[in-house]
């Protein structure tokens, strides 16, 4: 299975139709490979949007939405 994604991932689809001639004969054109790729990729995005947005309302319910105070900035009045 291994071989098969490195193939798949390389985007060398004419190495994957020697390499795996069965699956080669059902998807000739590589539509359906490249389609797989595309969207397992889109999933990895969503994963890693969602993940920021997480981590991005925990460090709002961390450290809120405080204006530095003066004493805090060191200017003096």
């Amino acid at each position: 299975m291994r071989p098969l994604a490195e193939k798949i991932a390389t985007g060398n689809l004419a190495s994957f139709a020697q390499g795996f001639p069965e699956l080669a004969q059902l998807d000739p054109s590589g539509a359906i490979v490249h389609a797989a790729l595309v969207h397992g990729f889109g999933l990895v995005m969503l994963y890693g949007g969602i993940g920021i947005w997480v981590l991005a309302a925990i460090s709002f319910a961390i450290f809120g939405n405080r204006r530095p105070s003066l004493r805090a900035s060191g200017a003096c009045p």
